[in-house]
């Protein structure tokens, strides 16, 4: 059993070892193509030669994208674009190498707005520079007939995503995101709505009533929540110190108390039964002596008649 638990562990080093061969050795596979893609950029005979494949650019781009180079894929697209085009477009070989490696649902997976973006706006001039043709509409459908609108709605958080795919020049993903269907007959609304992705069907709405309308909106609503709810939570903090704090000090004064229990009046209690005690018997001496007793021997004694000296 130890064994085999050894050989477990063996088997699991080797494989993260062999992961990061591995990407390093397509790191280094990657610059070395770049560099002699760049080379043979400086030098435009060098383009004809024949191993200058399509297949070099899918991995270039692939490579690319999926570590958010963005500046790097529009520069291998402007080349891939000078390479391939015919006459007014690109050629269909590399249509189909774009379509295959699906370079705009890579982008949403990885939630790169800025990806999405460079996508999404990227077009090809026509000669005469009057045509513009983007190659990266967001209703493209991939496996299954998932478009990049279906990937965003149905990912968590993912306004910021929606709201690129829905701008592009030709508005193509929000007229798109109501109508475009996938294999199972799903739109892209009915992927954010069975998500609880609300605030996406909400965004793309609000959009289109302003196109309807010919106006711009500014969603605030959130930021309001926002600042309201950390102002509550400020308050309730507040609250609960100065409850703790109230309640430290009630505690601290039941133990005071506790600890010195005749402090609560002015006097203790045996002090004033017997200053209580004091003060009768100096009342009924005094009513004793403020009458005028008979004693016989001597005249009745009165304190108006007290003199000083001798009797």
């Amino acid at each position: 059993m130890k064994r085999l638990k050894a050989s477990n562990i063996v088997s699991e080093e080797q494989a993260h070892d062999l992961g990061r061969l591995r990407s390093r050795e397509e790191a280094l596979h990657f610059l070395n193509e770049l560099g002699w893609l760049f080379q043979r950029k400086s030098v435009p005979s060098m383009l004809e030669a024949p191993d200058y494949s399509l297949n070099r650019f899918k991995f270039l781009l692939i490579f690319s994208v999926e570590r958010d180079y963005c500046v790097l894929v529009k520069t291998i697209l402007d080349m891939l674009v000078e390479r391939n085009m015919c006459r007014d477009e690109l050629s269909k070989e590399s249509l189909e190498m774009l379509h295959e490696i699906q370079l705009l649902n890579r982008s949403v997976k990885r939630r790169c707005r800025e990806m999405a973006d460079l996508l999404i706006h990227y077009s090809i001039i026509g000669l005469d520079n009057s045509s513009r043709t983007y190659i990266f509409p967001p209703n493209v459908g991939g496996p299954g007939g998932i478009t990049p609108l279906h990937l965003a709605a149905c990912a968590s958080g993912s306004d910021g995503l929606v709201d690129a795919l829905t701008n592009d020049p030709q508005e193509i993903g929000l007229s798109c995101w109501n109508s475009v269907l996938d294999a199972n007959g799903q739109s892209p609304y009915a992927y954010a709505f069975m998500t609880k992705n609300h605030s996406c069907n909400l965004l793309v709405a609000r959009k289109l009533s302003d196109k309807r309308n010919g106006q711009i909106s500014v969603a605030i609503g959130n930021e309001i929540e926002q600042v309201a709810m950390e102002q509550e939570q400020r308050t309730m903090s507040q609250f609960q110190r100065e409850s703790k704090s109230c309640a430290k000090c009630a505690s601290v004064a039941a133990k005071f108390h506790g600890r010195f229990p005749g402090s609560r009046g002015l006097l203790q209690r045996p002090y004033i039964h017997s200053m209580l005690a004091i003060a009768a018997v100096c009342v009924c001496v005094c009513l004793f002596f403020r009458g005028a007793p008979d004693i016989g021997l001597v005249a009745p004694f009165k304190w108006e008649n007290l003199d000083y000296g001798t009797i």
